[in-house]
Formats: C-alpha cells, sequence, structure tokens
C-alpha cells in the first residue's frame, strides 16, 4: 500500500461523522403504514373504552343492547330515539323539558300523554301554529310539520318514543306504522297547521 491509500484509509477511520437528508427506505414506509393500519383494526374492534366485547360504532354497552334488541315495540322506540334526536330535539331539548317561554315540553304533556295518540300523531303530521296551553303555560309558535319528511314507521317511532319514555316520566302505549298510516289518510286534504282549539275536537282515540 502506498501512502497515498494509507493516508485516505487513515482519513477515512477517523473522519468526523456528518448528518444530511437521505432518502427513507420503502421498506420501512410501508412497515409504518402497515403498523398503523393494523392499530386502526385493533382500535376499532375494542371500541367502547376499549371494552373488548363492544365494536364500532357502538361505545356503550346500552348502545349495542339498543342494535341487538328483537321485538318490533323495541325497535321502534329505538328508531324513534333517534328521530327525535335528530328532528326534535333542537326545540323540545333531549330532556322532554322544552325551552320556557318557546317550545313546550313533551315530558308530562297532555298532548303526549292523552288516552289516544290520535291528536299528538296529527301534530306531528302537519305541525301546529297559534296559541297553545301546555302544562298550564301559555305558548304562541310555530312547530313545522312532518308529513313529507317522516314516513308512518318513522312517525310511529318517534310518537313511540315520546309517549313510552319512562325517563320523561311517561308511559303509554306506543303507535304503529298502521295507525299512523290510517290517520294520515284522513288528513291528507289538510294543507294547513293545526290550531290547537281544533285538535281539542278531535277523538284522541281517532
Amino acid at each position: 500500500m502506498n501512502s497515498d491509500s494509507a493516508k485516505s484509509a487513515l482519513n477515512l477511520q477517523t473522519a468526523e461523522p456528518k448528518s444530511g437528508i437521505g432518502a427513507v427506505p420503502m421498506w420501512l414506509v410501508f412497515v409504518m403504514v402497515l403498523l398503523g393500519y393494523r392499530g386502526c383494526v385493533a382500535f376499532e374492534n375494542v371500541g367502547g373504552t376499549f371494552n373488548p366485547k363492544l365494536y364500532g360504532p357502538y361505545t356503550s354497552a346500552s348502545d349495542l343492547q339498543a342494535y341487538l334488541v328483537k321485538s318490533p315495540e323495541e325497535e321502534r322506540y329505538m328508531l324513534g330515539k333517534k328521530v327525535y334526536a335528530e328532528s326534535c330535539s333542537g326545540c323540545h331539548q333531549n330532556n322532554g323539558l322544552g325551552v320556557a317561554g318557546q317550545f313546550p315540553a313533551l315530558s308530562g304533556s297532555e298532548w303526549v300523554l292523552a288516552e289516544g295518540s290520535g291528536r299528538i300523531v296529527r301534530l306531528v303530521l302537519n305541525g301546529i301554529g297559534g296559541p297553545i296551553k301546555v302544562k298550564g303555560v301559555d305558548f304562541n309558535n310555530q312547530m313545522p310539520p312532518w308529513k313529507d319528511v317522516l314516513n308512518d314507521d318513522k312517525v310511529a317511532a318517534v310518537v313511540t318514543y315520546i309517549r313510552q319514555n319512562k325517563e320523561w316520566g311517561n308511559n303509554l302505549p306506543g303507535v304503529t306504522p298502521e295507525q299512523v298510516a290510517a290517520i294520515r289518510k284522513k288528513v291528507a286534504d289538510k294543507a294547513d297547521f293545526w290550531q290547537a282549539a281544533d285538535l281539542e275536537k278531535i277523538n284522541v282515540n281517532e
């Protein structure tokens, strides 16, 4: 080995390491993506605050149980809960207590708790406007009609939910889609809002 070669070899051994930007190996990128995917799958599988007995999109045992219910009545109630959350809770609130001076309560409301559901179904289908008294309190606002938004199944479900919601103190028979369909047919020609005075003339069982 000549002196120049020896010097070059010595310089390589004693040279300070230098930082720099280099390409990330593709195998490392692949491994990182695979690990991330596996982590997402694992997170989705355990779900429910890492309870291994739950899985997405359910985050609690009650949510999962609601999905697993078997009877048509329970399924209707759970559908009604969903419809209520999407379409009604903005005014009447999640607790059914409404907003003082603006939107009446459904919890303990005589309109909800009538023996039959004839009035409340009509109210949901065509809405209501003008003065109305609920639990001794006067209101004067408008509730929009839902007949063109909610089908018979959903109207029956949401009315069932508010009439059977024990958390609100309500515990009355629910409503079937067939009952809603019959009432919808009776009021097919009605184009405007109900007035409370007109609803009060209707038999609650019709």
